[in-house]
């Protein structure tokens, strides 16, 4: 007995498994071919009932089509599979107290589950493969995202605290002075309301210029030298601008450094060092001395900004930028190399002010940055 053959029915899947364990979000894309000509009738099984040819928000599991064919009345079956990560995303996060300008709160973030690899922000910043966040000054409480390769995120809340102390507590006073280098950066704060000023205390080694130079993102500090002897008056400055003075000094001598101002946990950066218009021998080490500078452009800018450093030694350098609350709106990490310009690139800058800080080992750099 011949039985005359039915035309094969042909079914083409597209299966898209679950990203995001435990979402919806599985679906099956049909394509059918072949039969009689006549058309099909389709029914779904297996936790769904559908009667269309693709059907989506599908959680894991198994689904099974039944295709008839309608005029030959032929069923073909076939069973698909929606698969999910064998875990669900998850993140781990911890901060670290600030306590100091040299000891700012960090945060480390570690993602898990999914599928690696991962990325991380911190409030509404870009994502960087770092898990790794610091400089965090006064405090707060700080959003951590994670985001792993299929765009599934998840997010803790970390909270920072800050002391308000820095690494020369208790010199609110000429006879509590600290000792400072000339030609050595610090890095300190006024940000208690018991600090009522700072006092530093440096040696001359020679007859000359010396500048004073005191940085800060946000708030204009007064800042005078003085002699050793008591109640003698400020001296006054050769030249002077907001952030700079300049003075004839006398060598072998030790001169008092007084700051007063505003209070802020974020630290101002002080130097003294001697012009070098004056005639000295240089020795081995300064003579090794690189530059560190700093620059932002364009500035103003249109929401995208490049920070130009000129790094003094090589190493690992970190780059902050903050808004006029003293919140941190990015952070990066970038390798210099010492005497090398290194540009860092950031882009969707809405606010129309902003500060940058930038650390390389013991010695920062700060400046304002402008919205068009």
């Amino acid at each position: 007995v011949n039985l005359p053959s039915q035309p094969e029915i042909l079914i083409n899947a597209v299966v898209n498994n679950v990203l995001c364990r435990g979402t919806a979000t599985g679906s099956i894309d049909i394509t059918l071919n072949g039969g009689s000509g006549a058309g099909f009738l389709v029914q779904w099984t297996g936790g769904i009932s559908a009667t269309s040819e693709d059907i989506s928000g599908l959680l894991p599991g198994n689904y099974t089509i039944a295709v008839t064919d309608l005029g030959s009345g032929c069923v073909l079956t076939k069973t698909y599979t929606i698969t999910q990560p064998a875990a669900a995303l998850s993140l781990t996060a911890k901060g670290t107290n600030a306590t100091g300008c040299n000891t700012p709160g960090t945060i480390t973030a570690t993602g898990a589950g999914g599928t690696s690899p991962y990325q991380y922000k911190l409030d509404n910043g870009q994502y960087q493969g770092s898990g790794s966040f610091s400089g965090f000054y006064g405090g707060g409480t700080y959003t951590v995202w994670v985001k792993d390769a299929n765009n599934c995120t998840t997010s803790k809340i970390i909270t920072i605290t800050d002391n308000g102390s820095d690494e020369f507590e208790s010199n609110n006073s000429k006879n509590n002075a600290k000792q400072i280098t000339a030609g050595v950066p610090v890095n300190a704060r006024i940000a208690l309301s018991t600090d009522v000023a700072d006092w530093f205390k440096f040696n001359t080694s020679t007859s000359g210029t010396y500048i004073v130079t005191l940085t800060h993102p946000t708030t204009a500090f007064t800042f005078n030298i003085y002699p050793a002897g008591n109640n003698a008056p400020a001296l006054t400055p050769s030249n002077s601008t907001a952030t700079t003075k300049q003075y004839s000094l006398l060598g072998g001598t030790t001169y008092y450094v007084s700051i007063t101002g505003g209070l802020s946990y974020l630290c101002y950066s002080l130097s003294v060092s001697q012009s070098i218009g004056t005639v000295r021998a240089p020795s081995q080490a300064m003579m090794q001395v690189m530059p560190f500078t700093t620059g932002v452009y364009p500035n103003p800018h249109q929401g995208s900004f490049r920070i130009r450093i000129l790094s003094p030694e090589s190493g690992d350098g970190h780059v902050m930028i903050i808004n006029n609350l003293g919140q941190i709106v990015a952070d990066k990490k970038v390798s210099l190399n010492k005497g090398a310009e290194t540009l860092v690139d950031f882009s969707g800058m809405k606010q129309n002010l902003l500060f940058y800080k930038v650390i390389v080992g013991k010695e920062m750099r700060t400046g304002k940055i402008i919205r068009n």
